[in-house]
């Protein structure tokens, strides 16, 4: 660090050592990214040096700057990724607490992993509170004519693969002990590969 120093750019950003002094000792790697070029590294020799393989540099040295520019990339594509996972998550969740139904995502066992504000009123339970319990102690469901209660239909969708829907004349009943007559259905969620990891059930009060 005596004698050398160094500066990156990366995301329109300059990095450099405290002591950066750009000289003609001089060797740079670019960073790969997503695009043709996404950043580079300069390293630099602060007084003159005698003639290696490159500059005054070791090849060795040109193996290691790249290593390491590749290295910054993959970090820089990873970072990319996770913020834009996040902002896809924002997205879906803004979306979910907008929708007018009710709607309860729960995992491929049955078990609630999330409420939007409507499916919170119906069933008189917060997402902090349903959150890993199973979707029918949450969501109880019965027969109108006969007051016998309804299998949800996770286990149909999850069975199955497809989208499941509920009979008519069904009653949701509510924590309180509130009484609603609903129309749902229920529709896999599946991962990249195809693969059931969950079930979405979407409802509505038609009292």
């Amino acid at each position: 660090p005596e004698i050398t120093c160094t500066r990156i750019f990366a995301n329109g950003k300059t990095y450099q050592s405290e002591n950066f002094r750009e000289t003609k000792c001089l060797i740079s790697s670019d960073i790969p990214g997503s695009v043709d070029y996404a950043g580079r590294i300069d390293v630099c020799y602060l007084d003159e040096k005698p003639e290696a393989d490159e500059g005054p540099f070791l090849k060795e040295e040109r193996v290691l700057i790249d290593a390491i520019a590749k290295n910054i990339g993959q970090f820089l594509e990873r970072r990319k990724a996770e913020l834009e996972l996040i902002k896809s998550n924002e997205n879906l969740r803004i979306t979910l607490q907008s929708i007018g139904d009710g709607v309860i995502t729960a995992d491929a066992d049955g078990l609630v992993k999330e409420l939007n504000p409507v499916a919170e009123k119906l069933t008189g339970y917060k997402t902090e509170e349903a959150a890993g319990k199973p979707l029918d102690s949450i969501f109880r469901i019965v027969n109108a004519v006969t007051g016998k209660t309804i299998e949800s239909p996770v286990r149909k969708v999850v069975e199955t693969g497809s989208r499941a829907g509920l009979a008519n004349h069904t009653k949701l009943i509510s924590r309180g002990g509130s009484e609603y007559h609903i129309a749902d259905s229920a529709s896999p969620i599946l991962n990249h590969t195809g693969e059931i990891i969950g079930v979405v059930l979407v409802f509505r009060d038609v009292s």
